[in-house]
């Protein structure tokens, strides 16, 4: 069976992730170590811990380390479903899947203005499926709470978490 071949995805320091060719039009040919071809070619889906996500610029296929392609993966589908989610940088080159609540209505606890949503993986080691966690913070950015029921596991993630960000929100 022939794998399928996808462009190299690349995360970068601008919260942006690219397929190569949109990473070479957005910020120029940048010396690297390693030969620039090299990452201009196919990749296999299956290589190292890559998974299958969209390059934010054109959408073509690419392929990415699981968790940032998860994150995006998941900012995506909370957008068809209507919110306004956003594949942001955390610090270093963390990501996270960001929800900006409405401030229509408000919350039930007016303080959260968003929520941050993380792909945690175990060790190599542990037998723990990875998952999502979410937390709450204020409009200065400052926590709130951890979401101590870590979504993920039995529950399909984006209908967990879908369901969950309703529960945020008020009908006011």
């Amino acid at each position: 069976m022939k794998k399928e071949k996808v462009r190299e995805g690349m995360w970068t320091p601008w919260a942006q992730l690219l397929c190569n060719v949109c990473h070479d039009k957005c910020h120029g040919a940048m010396t690297r170590p390693i030969d620039w071809t090299e990452l201009a070619r196919a990749r296999e889906v299956g290589e190292w811990n890559y998974i299958t996500t969209t390059c934010s610029e054109c959408g073509h296929k690419v392929r990415e380390e699981e968790t940032v392609a998860s994150e995006k993966n998941l900012c995506d589908s909370l957008k068809v479903l209507g919110w306004n989610a956003e594949l942001e940088q955390t610090g270093g080159m963390c990501s996270s899947c960001t929800v900006y609540l409405p401030e229509e209505g408000g919350t039930q606890d007016a303080r959260v203005s968003h929520v941050m949503i993380t792909r945690i993986y175990p060790d190599l080691d542990d037998k723990v499926t990875p998952k999502f966690i979410m937390g709450a913070y204020d409009s200065d950015g400052d926590p709130l709470w951890d979401d101590k029921d870590q979504l993920g596991g039995e529950f399909d993630e984006v209908d967990a978490i879908h369901k969950r960000l309703k529960e945020l929100v008020e009908a006011n």
